[in-house]
């Protein structure tokens, strides 16, 4: 910390994270789960709450009887020590329960005794607050490496929605997971709590004190029945959510147009109505909650003036000892037991819409590669009488081929709602360049998602040898340096790197470049023209080595010169 507070952390001050919590271990042991899960259940029946639960309950239950401990500690000090200090407190009662010693004495070991209780519990409860974080940690890095491998399975995004679903789900569902199980064991502390409170509440003032717990039982249903409705609030909360953060992403991807045509009032209207619904769901949430949360003190008032009341009804006399500590057990018990009730069955609730959100789209069908391997090691792409389309299509109904460079048709079927390619045929043979060309629109560059596996591909062969790099038509960046975008997770090797930077005329941008090749490119590519764009995409398809270079009118955005000497090298 000092070191941190002097010079600052750097990343290679940091400590490796451990195997056991690394992203990749738990994504496969998740996976394998989900996977069991799906064979035992079916795809109807089964559950990924319960495989979640199956993921981390070992370390749950191993918290839950800590958590146990603790609480038994925590309870032995109102219920004995305090006792017995007030009951020493008073003079009429001042005595110590162990002859050998004095009265003050015995204060000052029930005081010693009350200290390590609670310096045990201190330590009990940060073991288990650590274990349940680093398992919450653990489960929510699982979450989020079955989501981008799924999300990597996906060849097109409108079959799992828009983009800003999936990072709705990413960034909200998962967050609401890790929530959950960070507060999870406190679900057994509310009946433990309860039920200890009570039985204690009638060994101190007799039967008298079930008047008081019946009025707590009254309460533990109601808590239930309010998270339930927390929870069905919360599935309209989050669709509403996520309509309004999808409509206000396309409004700013589109300011400029929106500004231009002086669209701002409709379109504000329009998010303003949105938010509006949103806000609906969201205040009565809100309004349940603060119900929900205002039960708590309540309860330990009522509770303890009905018992005494009671209590002394029935003729019995009520010492300070006896009324001090039934009001610390009532606090206990409704301040603690119910509180933790409520804070931990809200995040649960929360945590099954999460794990209900990411089962639909975990459990969406990608599309189905057919592709076979060429048995000419020379054929790097080989297609005969192959149809592509974006959806899934029917071949038996379609209407007469239109003519075109590339033959493609309008096939009408159940599942078929726009133009395919049909009846492709080509083979291209290994080193050489084959160039495509047609009228716009014609489905070149649907084509290339075809041999991508990107869109259906039905009927016909399908053969291809070797790994592919693709450069589309609108050059593709990350916000990092020149370098990582070239490189793109391959080992930098510099002979290698310059000859692609010559090969793709990058030297001299290089040479202008505030910091060359590690100079960082904005969100992207903003801080970047579309020459240096494209090329710098079409640097990265060079660079990946790869036996098969799909090139979508990669020379677009350079001029004539630079793009003949592009094509020469």
């Amino acid at each position: 910390m000092w070191k941190a507070y002097r010079k600052g952390i750097t990343v290679h001050d940091m400590w490796k994270t451990s195997r056991f919590d690394s992203c990749e271990l738990n994504t496969v042991r998740l996976t394998r789960i989900w996977k069991r899960e799906l064979r035992e259940k079916g795809e109807k029946e089964a559950s990924f709450f319960r495989a979640c639960w199956k993921f981390c309950r070992v370390r749950i239950i191993v918290s839950a009887a800590l958590y146990a401990v603790c609480l038994g500690i925590g309870f032995l000090v109102p219920t004995i020590f305090v006792n017995k200090l007030i009951h020493i407190a008073d003079p009429n009662l001042r005595k110590s329960e162990i002859p050998s010693l004095s009265a003050t004495n015995y204060g000052i070991l029930l005081v010693f005794g009350l200290t390590c209780c609670e310096v045990g519990r201190a330590i009990l409860f940060v073991t288990v607050w650590a274990m349940v974080y680093r398992t919450s940690i653990r489960l929510r890095a699982a979450c989020m490496g079955i989501i981008y491998r799924k999300i990597l399975e996906l060849k097109n995004l409108p079959q799992a929605g828009s983009a800003n679903d999936i990072i709705n789900i990413i960034t909200s569902d998962v967050a609401r997971i890790f929530d959950a199980i960070r507060q999870c064991v406190l679900v057994i502390g509310g009946p433990l709590l309860m039920i200890a409170g009570a039985a204690y509440s009638v060994y101190l003032l007799s039967w008298i004190a079930l008047v008081g717990a019946s009025i707590l039982t009254l309460f533990y249903p109601l808590q239930i029945c309010l998270s339930r409705v927390l929870g069905r609030l919360r599935r309209k909360g989050a669709a509403a959510t996520d309509q309004r953060i999808s409509l206000i992403t396309e409004l700013i991807n589109s300011i400029r147009l929106i500004k231009m045509y002086a669209w701002e009032e409709a379109f504000c209207a329009k998010v303003t109505k949105m938010r509006d619904e949103e806000l609906k769901e969201v205040k009565m949430t809100s309004w349940l909650q603060s119900v929900n949360l205002s039960l708590t003190p309540l309860v330990p008032v009522v509770t303890a003036v009905v018992t005494f009341l009671s209590h002394m009804g029935m003729g019995n006399r009520l010492d300070a000892s006896e009324a001090f500590t039934y009001i610390i057990i009532s606090y206990i018990i409704g301040s603690g037991g119910l509180r933790q009730i409520v804070i931990s069955w809200v995040p649960i609730t929360h945590m099954k819409v999460a794990c209900e959100r990411i089962q639909k789209f975990i459990q969406i069908k990608p599309v189905a590669r057919s592709i076979q391997r060429t048995k000419d090691p020379n054929t790097a792409v080989l297609l005969e009488a192959v149809a592509f389309s974006w959806s899934a299509f029917d071949t038996s109904q379609a209407v007469k081929p239109i003519a075109s460079t590339l033959t493609t048709a309008i096939l009408k079927g159940s599942h078929s709602h726009g133009p395919v390619l049909r009846d492709i045929s080509l083979e291209v043979k290994r080193g050489i360049l084959v160039g495509i060309c047609g009228p716009v629109g014609c489905g070149k560059s649907s084509l290339f998602h075809g041999l991508l596996g990107q869109i259906y591909s039905n009927g016909g062969t399908f053969q291809m040898r070797g790994m592919l790099a693709y450069v589309p038509q609108q050059a593709w960046l990350i916000n990092a340096t020149v370098r990582d975008n070239i490189c793109f997770g391959e080992p930098y090797i510099p002979e290698r790197y310059n000859e692609v930077v010559t090969v793709c005329n990058l030297s001299y941008d290089f040479t202008i470049l505030s910091g060359g090749d590690q100079c960082v490119i904005g969100e992207r590519g903003s801080t970047m023209s579309g020459g240096q764009r494209q090329r710098i995409n079409l640097a990265r398809a060079v660079y990946s080595n790869r036996d098969i270079l799909l090139l979508d009118d990669p020379l677009s955005a350079v001029d004539a010169r630079v793009g003949a000497a592009i094509f020469d090298k």
